[in-house]
């Protein structure tokens, strides 16, 4: 919506803060930008700091520290918006995810983005929660949202990808698809890296992807017709 729009497009100074790249209209967020030699936050946040040197930035902490108060368009401290964790006794512990400034940020950015039906890609080594920070966002959304959920393993490939993106859809006017309903739908991809990939380079579940996020559309197999 308009809202949604305004709040991630307004300052130019937002994508810098928020540290991360575009690769073809897919956001990428890197979950761990510490390796063992170099503090790569740290490293960014004093250069965000000398280049945008009009641009009053608190004194203490990194970039990665702050997020635009969308009432006074002023930097404050993601704690700020930190929501209390209740633990739920029902629950198991490798459940339960207690929120951080980091998660926060991750919850934050990845529902602006989810509104604006932007691509989101999260990047990170083994073991980071990318995971566990997503599913939890997704499980809080409302009704309006149809979830579409598959893993990636070795043996994936293009037409077993074709038939998890047509499964929760049905058929609208001519030879459009969509989620049932009003709805909206959402695809949640995990393990990306793990198909094999062939002669050429291709991994070919994610060539499907790319299909449908360049043009919006794949080729019915039996038909060979536009869908």
């Amino acid at each position: 919506d308009a809202r949604v729009l305004q709040q991630l497009g307004g300052l130019e100074i937002r994508e810098a803060v928020l540290g991360n790249g575009s690769l073809d209209g897919v956001e990428l967020f890197d979950v761990l930008l510490v390796d063992q030699l170099v503090d790569w936050r740290e490293e960014f946040s004093k250069w965000w700091v000398v280049e945008f040197k009009t641009v009053k930035f608190p004194s203490q902490g990194t970039v990665f520290d702050y997020y635009i108060r969308p009432e006074d368009k002023k930097f404050a401290p993601w704690n700020e918006i930190l929501p209390k964790f209740d633990y739920d006794p029902e629950l198991s512990v490798q459940a339960a995810l207690v929120p951080t400034s980091e998660t926060c940020r991750l919850h934050y950015w990845l529902e602006m983005l989810i509104k604006a039906s932007v691509p989101v890609l999260f990047v990170g080594a083994p073991g980071t929660g990318k995971t566990a920070v997503i599913l939890n966002k997704l499980k809080q959304l409302d009704e309006d949202w149809v979830l579409a959920q598959t893993s990636f393993n070795h043996y994936t490939v293009h037409h077993t990808m074709q038939n998890v993106l047509e499964a929760p859809l049905e058929k609208k006017a001519g030879r459009n698809y969509g989620p049932p309903g009003t709805k909206r739908l959402i695809y949640f991809v995990d393990d990306l890296n793990m198909p094999a990939v062939d002669l050429y380079g291709t991994a070919s579940p994610h060539t499907i992807m790319r299909q449908h996020i360049d043009y919006n559309h794949w080729y019915d197999r039996q038909k060979r017709t536009l869908k």
